[in-house]
């Protein structure tokens, strides 16, 4: 409740809360913050690093299109999202759209050996057993910019036709692979791949990765039979 300057009137405000309490609470304990701004400083009012951060808690609570990332942002606390009143103010989807770019630009590879190894870590997750999967992300349109062609330097998937595990072969998909520890199901590893990637063709790259990860290469690693 906000009382007015110079009068005895109240304005009551509501603000929601959710689950982000508890999120934060993960964030600081892995050092997310610190891991991001270390590669993405900058960002003008609202910090790229605060930008992601809030994204990625609106990910997990409500997944809104980025659109409406300003609008939610509005309706919580703002001290809960590392941010002040007038700092929530200015989110909208052309911030967080140019903090994403930032994102695409930095070394992500590296970033993610980062997170991973400090929750790792952080939460004493086992590295004696992992286990593998893929699926298909299907997608509606054409995306002719989607071709896999370098974008500033960088590669990128291309969304094409492919083997669609959802049953829709007249869309374009990629192939996202995901690999969890064994120990609580936490994500280790993902790849995003061309549409058209066999399966067959992921686990060597996984499997190395893991290796490099974990530090051994006596680690238990369960897929399916592409893995044969």
């Amino acid at each position: 409740m906000v009382q007015q300057s110079g009068s005895d009137k109240h304005e009551l405000q509501t603000r929601w809360i959710y689950a982000i309490p508890i999120i934060n609470r993960y964030i600081h304990r892995i050092g997310l913050s610190d891991i991001l701004s270390s590669r993405m400083g900058g960002g003008g009012m609202v910090p790229h690093t605060s930008c992601l951060l809030i994204l990625l808690r609106n990910i997990l609570t409500e997944r809104e299109p980025v659109y409406g990332i300003g609008k939610w942002a509005s309706s919580i606390e703002p001290s809960l999202l590392g941010v002040s009143r007038d700092q929530a103010a200015h989110i909208n989807d052309d911030r967080i759209g140019r903090s994403l770019d930032v994102l695409f630009d930095a070394d992500r590879g590296s970033m993610l050996v980062e997170i991973v190894k400090s929750v790792v870590e952080k939460f004493g997750i086992s590295m004696n057993e992992f286990h593998n999967d893929s699926t298909t992300i299907t997608f509606s349109g054409d995306y002719e910019d989607a071709d896999g062609s370098d974008k500033r330097g960088k590669e990128t998937a291309e969304i094409t036709y492919g083997h669609n595990k959802d049953h829709r072969p007249d869309l374009k998909q990629l192939l996202w692979t995901l690999t969890v520890s064994s120990d609580h199901s936490v994500p280790v590893h993902y790849m995003a791949l061309d549409g058209n990637t066999q399966d067959v063709e992921t686990h060597i790259d996984t499997w190395n990765f893991l290796r490099d990860l974990s530090g051994r290469s006596d680690f238990i690693y369960v897929a399916d039979s592409k893995l044969c």
